[in-house]
């Protein structure tokens, strides 16, 4: 090796480096393995989103009736027990109103999450049952 050689050896050996970095960045591409940049966009995102569902979640606690010093007897709702109601309770939910506003998603996490019973709130119609119960307590839903 002449001494040009070894001064050019440094700028091959990036030359080389970066066509090696371009090869892999493209075969990857073709997989579809996600780059950083890509993932630094999801993670972005997922921010932005889970920030938009806390929002909702505090919209709609605001929306909800503050809880009453008297719960509703949530066991005259058919397969609602002590235990049940115990749970459900322990959850913050004490009245019919609140059952009679359950959404999918509400009904979802107090399945998988407090009661442990799949499809337990839609089988029994404690959504139909809590409306009525509401209404013969006091009257019209709001």
């Amino acid at each position: 090796m002449n001494g040009q050689t070894i001064k050019n050896l440094p700028d091959a050996l990036d030359h080389l480096e970066q066509i090696f970095e371009d090869r892999v960045l493209h075969a990857l591409k073709r997989l579809g393995v996600p780059t950083r940049d890509d993932l630094q966009d999801i993670a972005l995102r997922l921010e932005e989103i889970n920030a938009q569902l806390r929002e909702l979640a505090n919209d709609r606690q605001a929306t909800l009736p503050a809880p009453t010093a008297e719960a509703d007897d949530l066991k005259l709702i058919n397969g609602i027990g002590p235990v049940l109601e115990g749970k459900l309770n322990g959850a913050g939910i004490r009245r019919y109103q609140q059952i009679a506003a359950l959404t999918d998603a509400d009904i979802e996490q107090l399945e998988t999450e407090v009661i442990h019973l799949s499809g337990r709130i839609r089988r029994d119609d404690w959504i139909g049952q809590a409306k009525e119960l509401y209404v013969k307590k006091y009257g019209e839903l709001a």
